[in-house]
């Protein structure tokens, strides 16, 4: 999924052509994008799998019975999705100065992500909250960018 925004800027005709020149060469959010990809993956790993989906709203589908038994006596106290954590230390964060690319490296994920063949059990999504960091983070670059130019 993409998410583009756009800033429109009306107003004092100096202000404008000072704003022109900060972004003649493009903005860059290298630190926006890059506090948004530490903040994401730390939420993907942390509070989706400590509870089990409720962050998203609802909890992830109970392991089937007999998978249940079998994992408890060889993965005593492992709650869903996790066996020995790789999945939960597979999600990375890689960004520039204009994209952010979250994914998770182990190869099991799609499967649980995706529901092929087992559950489906979401892990990453953007929802309004996290959107909303996303975009805390994206404005807090671009005004510390602003007020080096002397533009705040």
């Amino acid at each position: 999924m993409s998410r583009d925004f756009q800033i429109t800027v009306t107003g004092d005709a100096e202000l404008i052509a000072a704003l022109r020149s900060v972004t003649s060469g493009g903005l860059k959010f290298n630190k926006g994008l890059a506090e948004s990809g530490r903040y994401l993956t730390r939420f993907y790993s942390g509070d989706v799998f400590a509870g089990e989906g409720p962050a998203y709203g609802a909890k992830w589908k109970p392991l089937s019975f007999p998978y249940v038994l079998r994992k408890a006596k060889l993965f005593p106290g492992r709650t869903i999705l996790v066996r020995e954590g790789d999945m939960i230390r597979s999600f990375r964060a890689r960004s520039n100065s204009h994209t952010l690319t979250i994914d998770n490296t182990d190869w099991k994920f799609r499967f649980h992500e995706l529901g092929k063949g087992v559950p489906q059990r979401r892990m990453m999504r953007l929802d309004t909250q996290r959107a909303t960091r996303v975009t805390e983070h994206l404005e807090s670059d671009l005004e510390e960018q602003l007020q080096k130019k002397g533009l705040l």
